[in-house]
């Protein structure tokens, strides 16, 4: 953070204008309904603020009042017309060690307390509880995630982040319908730590269906999942924590819901079996603490990259085809009435503590192509990417991994979450065939015999699908270059 009281010809609020507010000051104004400790808060009064501190009326202490300077570097702000900016890693710090339990917040699962674990358990107990035909009950809403095919499946495009956002806020909504729950928010689980045991206690521990969710998936069926050192252990070995470290440094949107996909695939199956297809993944109760965290990246991502509403973020896409964006029917997020550009605005949300100890210091990205008017250097110890191309998914019957072989022994692997029914999936269908790309230090692969293995993660007999059936994949080798 500069000094409060030097004159920045083009401030930002992440960098500069945030910290012109003291505690005092944003209490004081809460109470006028006006918030200055948000963007959006600062900005929809900004020339009211100008003119009162540029008079001295406010803050109303002698000792408080701001200097021309900062008067002046406030004014430039409006003039350039209130940019985001990006926030450096000491500045996120900064503020994330100023953070208090704010009621708006979305918050980590690990700071809950007691009764706050009770409350939100209430709201779960009282949702599981409605007629599966009540629209705000758990039935209804983890239905919408894949049956009845094929309306909803939105994955392995760019209208994953939307459409999620959207299904995360819709259940939010149906926990605060629950009597003494209004204010309630659904925390998120940070995935690369292991989960808390609460979460492994009724009603978080699992759901039984009180109806047919399809002929495969009858009523009584019971959710399952892995103990939590084992998901632990699964995420570690999925590397998750890496992949969520390289999505949010990309600063291109395409390169971030790629990166950020591929990070939640490994994640799903991590979890256990239901966790393991789209079919059920939303009945386990997991789910929506899981889901919240990769919502709370696309918002993190959002904030490093000055993407935060529809304007900011279209400077963050290449340009290429936009249809998902700005183009009915293309940009439906059924079964929803929003539309993709309407799930953009990241403004209006507010998570505790973005995940700043993956940021960083210099947004960095290992890729196999670079734009060439771009410096870019090699690694000490070098990555590679070994793609595998073309997959036919369509016949393979729900979530996969994709082994690189090494000797006969996995050296890495990739997991692609899809339904049982792909090909009743019109997504599916427009990505029919899929390229998987697996990361790996050349060190375990030099001098070795490779091969590529395809193995099914649903409960099926044949586990290893040949690769004769899935088409005729190709394989490439690169080595990841890393652009400055």
């Amino acid at each position: 953070m500069a000094d409060s009281n030097e004159l920045i010809e083009h401030p930002t609020f992440l960098e500069h204008i945030r910290f012109f507010f003291e505690p005092i000051d944003i209490e004081h104004m809460r109470a006028r309904g006006i918030d200055l400790a948000t963007y959006e808060g600062v900005k929809k009064n900004a020339t009211s603020i100008y003119s009162q501190t540029k008079s001295g009326s406010m803050p109303p202490e002698k000792e408080g009042r701001w200097s021309s300077n900062r008067v002046k570097t406030f004014k430039n702000w409006i003039v350039d017309q209130y940019p985001m900016g990006m926030a450096s890693p000491k500045a996120l710090k900064a503020l994330a060690g100023l953070a208090t339990h704010d009621p708006a917040a979305r918050r980590d699962v690990d700071s809950l307390s007691s009764a706050e674990i009770e409350r939100l358990a209430l709201a779960f107990r009282t949702i599981m509880e409605r007629d599966p035909a009540h629209p705000q009950s758990y039935f209804a809403l983890a239905d919408i995630h894949w049956f009845p095919a094929p309306v909803n499946c939105l994955h392995h495009e760019e209208r994953y982040n939307p459409w999620h956002r959207i299904f995360i806020d819709r259940f939010e909504e149906a926990l605060q319908s629950v009597p003494g729950c209004e204010s309630i928010k659904l925390p998120y689980w940070d995935v690369v730590k292991a989960a808390p045991a609460w979460l492994f206690q009724p009603p978080f521990d699992s759901y039984t269906l009180q109806r047919d969710a399809a002929s495969q998936y009858p009523a009584g069926t019971k959710t399952e999942r892995f103990s939590a050192q084992d998901i632990h252990d699964n995420m570690t070995s999925y590397d998750v924590g890496s992949i969520i470290q390289d999505a949010l440094d990309a600063p291109k949107f395409a390169s971030f819901t790629a990166l950020i996909e591929k990070a939640h695939d490994n994640g799903h199956p991590s979890c256990g079996p239901a966790m393991s297809t789209p079919d059920i993944a939303a009945f386990d109760p997991i789910f929506w603490f899981f889901h919240c965290n990769w919502e709370r990246m696309w918002w993190s991502w959002q904030h490093r990259h000055n993407a935060m509403t529809l304007e900011t973020f279209r400077q963050t896409l290449d340009g290429s085809d936009l249809d998902w964006l700005d183009t009915a029917p293309f940009n439906e997020l059924l079964p929803f009435d929003e539309v993709a550009s309407g799930a953009i605005d990241a403004t209006k949300y507010t998570y505790e503590e973005p995940p700043l100890k993956l940021f960083s210091g210099m947004a960095r990205v290992a890729s196999g192509n670079i734009s060439a008017d771009q410096p870019f250097r090699l690694s000490r110890r070098p990555r590679l990417s070994v793609r595998v191309k073309d997959i036919q998914r369509l016949v393979i019957p729900g979530t996969f991994n994709v082994h690189l072989m090494a000797d006969g022994k996995s050296v890495a692997r990739q997991a692609f979450f899809q339904g049982t029914e792909p090909g009743r999936c019109p997504s599916c269908v427009r990505r029919e065939t899929v390229t998987v790309d697996l990361r790996v230090v050349r060190s375990a692969i030099a001098g070795k015999t490779l091969s590529v293995g395809i193995e099914l993660l649903t409960r099926a007999k044949d586990r290893w699908i040949p690769l004769s059936d899935v088409g005729s994949p190709t394989i490439n080798i690169r080595e990841l270059l890393v652009a400055e």
